[in-house]
């Protein structure tokens, strides 16, 4: 079964998988995660994408 990027809970121990979505759900996570001075770039975002498609 896929994980729902749009409402599970999402912990450090989620995996990528190919349905990842960045998601409202996503960027909360990153940002309770890293602080909200994070900068979450387009380039995090092309690379946590690619990361799913080699590894889910």
């Amino acid at each position: 079964m896929a994980f729902d990027w749009r409402g599970g809970e999402i912990i450090r121990q989620t995996p990528l998988d190919s349905g990842y979505r960045n998601t409202q759900n996503v960027r909360r996570f990153l940002t309770v995660e890293c602080g909200g001075g994070a900068s979450l770039t387009a380039r995090l975002w092309r690379g946590s994408r690619q990361m799913a498609r080699d590894h889910g």
